[in-house]
């Protein structure tokens, strides 16, 4: 899923996601075994700072998502000033 955030920097986007996580975290879905939760994986790209076009913020938001599925799901990636990937959760 893509999640549109117009006039919001990574900063409000990762509040925002947050917030979903921890609404969605440890939810149970009807028909799936007692031991089976939601996670909710993220990664976020702000345009035009880590991407100059619209396909390219898609390609950087699922790599950080790929990023945020290796570290151990449940998670939120973003871009860190620059320097490299963080996970803000």
């Amino acid at each position: 899923m893509i999640l549109l955030l117009p006039g919001t920097d990574t900063a409000g986007a990762a509040h925002v996601l947050e917030r979903v996580q921890a609404g969605l975290k440890g939810t149970q879905l009807p028909g799936l075994p007692a031991d089976v939760r939601v996670t909710v994986s993220v990664g976020i790209a702000e345009f035009p700072t880590d991407a100059p076009t619209p396909d390219a913020l898609v390609q950087r938001a699922d790599a950080r998502l790929l990023q945020a599925k290796r570290s151990g799901r449940d998670r939120i990636v973003t871009a860190d000033s620059g320097a490299g990937i963080r996970l803000v959760s």
